[in-house]
């Protein structure tokens, strides 16, 4: 479909989004990337993040508004880093904001926020940086062979452990073995990869209470934003209450000294 044919949806250029593709470290219990919104629109522009993965992502803020040439860094974490998925995505909109429009929140249920030649959709992909752990996992498999047999009869005698407790803590037996002078018998590398799996897994569950705080910390944060929404609505009624009550205790003013004025003359004039 051509440009110029009337069926053809033209987007609309309000922000400009940097970078197009945020990379997260998942050898730390947590990561964090940064996503850089520009304003090229030379009136107010509303704009909000969205994720198809809420519960992996936090993101603050996740909405606002911007003038002419402004920008805003939202900050993206990522609470668990063995919940990343190579289909995360993100998505920047963006849309043309009136003066009177003060609520970040509310603007989008508006219905035009649903049409496409209004708001600019802007998608970021999410990917992960190698880690050195992998890195050296992959050295390993390829200096040592030996090391795929002993892997392959652990396994068999440890079905019961998790499959990503399991490969962290073969990976971390194989790095010592490698270090070490001696090299380790079967039996040895089983009992040492049974030690580092019951150590991997305590600190799994270490990360998960406090992925689980940071969860609640971020309910209470979003439940601060909502009452700092209200109250902010609350303080601008007020604020024009108080103007209007300015603005009718100054025409009563006048009109008493009017009425003043003329008690006045009609005095002057009785004598």
């Amino acid at each position: 479909m051509s440009p110029g044919s009337p069926n053809c949806i033209l987007t609309p250029k309000f922000i400009a989004v940097e970078p197009a593709q945020v990379t997260f470290d998942l050898s730390q219990d947590r990561s964090f990337a940064n996503i850089k919104i520009t304003s090229m629109n030379p009136g107010r522009v509303a704009w909000r993040i969205r994720t198809n993965a809420p519960t992996r992502y936090v993101v603050m803020p996740t909405s606002g508004f911007l003038t002419s040439n402004g920008n805003v860094t939202a900050s993206i974490t990522l609470i668990d880093s063995h919940k990343y998925h190579h289909r995360h995505r993100f998505m920047v909109q963006a849309m043309e904001a009136r003066e009177g429009e003060k609520d970040r929140k509310k603007i989008w249920n508006d219905e035009r926020a649903e049409k496409l030649d209004v708001v600019q959709s802007i998608r970021v992909i999410a990917s992960e940086k190698a880690s050195k752990l992998t890195e050296d996992s992959q050295k390993e498999s390829t200096t040592t062979p030996s090391s795929k047999s002993s892997t392959s009869s652990f396994s068999t005698n440890s079905k019961s452990i998790s499959d990503s407790s399991e490969s962290m803590s073969t990976s971390l037996a194989k790095k010592e073995a490698a270090s070490s002078d001696t090299p380790l018998s079967d039996l040895e590398y089983a009992k040492k990869v049974d030690e580092l799996t019951v150590k991997v897994k305590g600190a799994m569950g270490e990360k998960a209470k406090e992925s689980q705080k940071l969860i609640e910390v971020v309910n209470e944060v979003k439940k601060i934003e909502v009452e700092l929404d209200r109250t902010g609505a609350q303080c601008r009624d007020l604020n024009d209450k108080v103007a209007y009550e300015e603005t009718q205790c100054k025409a009563l003013q006048e009109k008493c000294a009017q009425i003043t004025n003329q008690i006045r003359s009609l005095k002057s004039g009785s004598r």
